[in-house]
């Protein structure tokens, strides 16, 4: 049988939500260098911490600052997607450039 995670167990709810937006912030500044390895590994701490808050059904009182982590969880999210939009982009330009020069190689060193 799954313990029972009680509230003074783990700092309380609200701590727990604290600790979602910690751990989204992680992920974001870890994104903002480029160190997607490290955003990935602070994601699936997040997913955890995600699925042990949801374990214990939310009281009705919890449902606002809920609702305001989630957003704020969103929003962070949404900056980190825009951020490997742009990185991906950049490394498309990246290979672009790269199969460009190959080729122009190629036909250099084809013609003589």
């Amino acid at each position: 049988m799954a313990k029972i995670i009680m509230w003074s167990e783990v700092g309380g709810r609200q701590q727990q939500l604290d600790n979602l937006i910690s751990y989204s912030e992680a992920i974001l500044a870890s994104a903002e260098i480029g160190d997607w390895v490290a955003a990935e590994e602070i994601q699936q701490r997040r997913k955890q911490a995600i699925e042990a808050f949801f374990f214990q059904p939310p009281e009705a009182e919890e449902s606002a600052a809920i609702a305001s982590t989630i957003q704020t969880i969103l929003a962070m999210d949404a900056k980190v997607t825009q951020l490997a939009r742009e990185g991906r982009k950049l490394l498309m330009q990246e290979a672009a450039t790269i199969a460009k020069t190959h080729k122009q190689a190629g036909c250099y060193l084809t013609s003589y």
